[in-house]
């Protein structure tokens, strides 16, 4: 039997409603902008190619369905917002799609190659944006929650969600816009991608928030079978 919580004075129920925001803040930014890097120019010996010539922090690159551009995000407005630009694979001139008064980051194509979706790193809300700039849609806000991945085909999006004492992973279809945990834990799971199979997602798992240790676990979305990866495995998911 699960002990019952007493309840906390309401100066001590603030203070931690503030704390818990700024942490999940702090994990949206990290799982959004996770892997990028400095602008830098390549080593004269290496096989790098640059694609892009703006001295802004880039990250999130995105190859359109047809493989012929990339969308990725970049800082803006001295490094207060985020805007989304598509520049040729093979580099070249990048194109400013969408205003940093929006502070979007992209996340992926659409399948049909005709726009992206994107977060708003404000508000959180998830958009579907055409090459125009113009938003083509806005899904329903989803409270105390952060997106992780969307996958391939559009139809869902992977979510960490706060759920009292813990940060469950959970699908929002698109065409529903219903949202579903792909299983209530007593973990915390900090990030999450769709795959390696299409009815699984690969999370990392801490047990608790300020744990120094995870683990990255594969979950199969229609059984209850979890695989826990190796160490080298994991690398490539964190």
């Amino acid at each position: 039997m699960r002990a019952r919580a007493i309840p906390a004075p309401p100066d001590a129920v603030h203070q931690t409603a503030i704390q818990v925001g700024s942490v999940l803040a702090v994990l949206l930014l990290a799982a959004l902008l996770g892997g990028c890097a400095a602008d830098r120019p390549a080593e004269a010996e290496s096989r790098e190619t640059r694609l892009t010539s703006e001295m802004d922090w880039n990250s999130r690159p995105s190859y359109s369905p047809d493989g012929k551009r990339i969308a990725y995000s970049s800082t803006a407005g001295a490094g207060e917002s985020f805007v989304v630009r598509i520049v040729p694979a093979g580099g070249g001139e990048a194109q400013t799609v969408t205003p940093d008064s929006l502070s979007l980051v992209a996340l992926r194509w659409t399948p049909d190659g005709d726009g992206f979706f994107c977060v708003g790193l404000q508000d959180g809300r998830l958009r579907r944006v055409g090459l125009d700039g113009t938003v083509q849609k806005a899904f329903k806000m989803l409270t105390m929650a952060g997106i992780f991945d969307s996958a391939p085909d559009g139809a869902d999006f992977l979510f960490g969600r706060f759920r009292g004492d813990n940060y469950d992973a959970g699908i929002l279809n698109a065409a529903t816009e219903e949202f579903e945990p792909v299983r209530e834990t007593e973990t915390w799971e900090v990030d999450g991608c769709f795959g390696p199979r299409d009815d699984e997602v690969t999370v990392v798992v801490r047990e608790s928030l300020f744990s120094d240790d995870s683990r990255v676990e594969v979950w199969n979305r229609r059984t209850v079978e979890t695989r826990i990866l190796p160490v080298e495995e994991a690398k490539i998911y964190t």
